[in-house]
């Protein structure tokens, strides 16, 4: 009877593959003796982000004031070379 032959579902057997008790023990007195726990994480996030809020900040200012600079050199050649232009091309003088 094939209707009441109930399977047994299978088994999650999982193992971590590279796991040394010793070394994560290691870890954990090192974090303890030295200050860095991970208890204290929220807070480093939030400082990580503030900073990284401010880095970004000053590198957007640097490159804004780089676009900046560029822009008037260009401007600035392309005056000289209108004036140049119009100075020594449309104001020629055969006669003299």
């Amino acid at each position: 009877m094939i209707f009441f032959n109930n399977r047994k579902p299978r088994s999650f057997n999982y193992q971590p593959r590279y796991y040394n008790e010793i070394t994560e023990k290691r870890k954990q007195m090192e974090a303890k003796y030295n200050g860095t726990s991970d208890t204290n994480y929220e807070s480093r996030i939030r400082g990580e982000f503030r900073r990284s809020l401010t880095e970004d900040r000053e590198y957007r200012q640097k490159l804004e004031r780089k676009s900046n600079l560029r822009l008037f050199v260009i401007i600035g050649i392309v005056l000289l070379v209108a004036y140049i232009y119009m100075k020594f091309f449309l104001y020629i003088d055969f006669g003299k």
